[in-house]
């Protein structure tokens, strides 16, 4: 047992194991009962289309937060590129020529789906003469199928603006359902390559237990478990979990570590966003939207707009103003200054030459540039 499982007896651990119990599993589940071992028969629904056996998974991801993912699960099994360079706008990209002969040899291409790529994705698939990766042949991979979608509109109109009817598609902020996505990859990959099944799942659970570990610090993951600690992540349950279980007449919640003990703090806390596209950081982290600068989505701000927000502002002050890196920045700065609220600029996806080119380091940009930003 490690040194910082020792904070927990035997008798501590099965408080733990109750606590969870009583928040995760419903009241006609808990009798014993007989265990059903569901097999999802993987190797009967694989294709095998990667051979030889030594070959490598060709993947065209479309971004390169897919692509890193890919990369992790894959690892030298596989070469990836992607369709974005991380520095775009992820709504909008050109089929070049280049990417449509990627994508022509790709064993695979992974999407993000929720039609965040319907202006070019369609366009490059198309072009490519691929029949393994167009929609709904097995080499097409919609990395969104695990995701617990956040934001489905009830009605779309034209008037609506660029909402996306399947959801909000920017869930890779948020590392567990970034998580969930990555369960697409391993699925495709298998596929791909069945030959390699059990060093792609290896992988994957390693990558699991990597971003569990950075979501929460080291203790929770070895007292609680890492599977138990997602499926309570997953739900948005982790928090009040941790403040309701006491060992010892204290909670829990002092041995959470990682993103979520840095961005704690925070919790309950307001911004503003030029564009509608961090409602999956935000629910993981516990901070909500208070506005857009845009009217509407994909509407550039207006002066009618911005002073309505401004007099919103002044009641109850936002605590940031966030602002994607391919955005311009000139109605953010027009706001910040005349609000008197931080302006942040996030990069939204990993980018190679940059400070943020795998997604742990995007990460940790991201929540200390909110923690610097919140301090002023």
């Amino acid at each position: 047992m490690s040194a910082e499982c020792q904070h927990f007896s035997r008798n501590e651990q099965s408080a733990v194991k109750r606590a969870y119990i009583r928040i995760c599993v419903p009241k006609e589940w808990r009798k014993p009962m007989k265990t059903w071992v569901i097999s999802a028969c993987i190797a009967c629904l694989s294709f095998g289309f990667v051979s030889p056996a030594s070959a490598k998974v060709k993947i065209l991801a479309m971004t390169t937060d897919l692509a890193w993912l890919a990369k992790q699960i894959g690892k030298d099994h596989v070469k990836v590129d992607s369709v974005l360079t991380g520095k775009e706008d992820p709504h909008h990209a050109v089929a070049k020529p280049s990417l449509i002969l990627k994508a022509s040899r790709a064993h695979l291409f992974l999407d993000i789906g929720m039609e965040l790529g319907v202006g070019y994705v369609p366009l490059i698939l198309r072009n490519s003469r691929n029949g393994n990766i167009q929609m709904g042949a097995p080499g097409f991979i919609n990395t969104s199928i695990f995701v617990k979608r956040l934001e489905i509109p009830a009605n779309v109109t034209r008037n609506s603006g660029d909402v996306h009817a399947q959801g909000d598609p920017h869930y890779w902020v948020d590392p567990v359902s970034f998580l969930a996505a990555g369960r697409a990859v391993l699925q495709g990959l298998i596929r791909a390559d069945a030959a390699h099944a059990k060093t792609y799942q290896k992988n994957y659970k390693q990558l699991e237990k990597r971003i569990v570990v950075k979501l929460v610090g080291k203790i929770l993951p070895q007292a609680v478990g890492t599977k138990k600690l997602l499926k309570l992540m997953r739900n948005y349950k982790l928090i009040p979990f941790l403040q309701s279980t006491k060992i010892g007449g204290r909670s829990i919640v002092r041995y959470l570590g990682g993103w979520l003990k840095k961005m704690l703090p925070l919790r309950g806390k307001t911004y503003i966003s030029h564009h509608r596209q961090w409602v999956y950081f935000a629910k993981r982290f516990g901070i909500a939207p208070f506005g857009q600068l845009e009217p509407k989505p994909g509407i550039p701000p207006t002066a009618k707009h911005m002073l309505r927000l401004l007099a919103r502002s002044k009641a109850n002050k936002p605590t940031w103003i966030f602002v994607a890196g391919f955005l311009p920045l000139q109605a953010g700065r027009f706001f910040s200054k005349k609000a008197g609220i931080p302006l942040v600029q996030l990069p939204i996806s990993t980018a190679k030459g940059t400070g943020h080119a795998d997604y742990i380091s995007l990460m940790d940009l991201m929540i200390n540039k909110l923690h610097k930003a919140a301090k002023k």
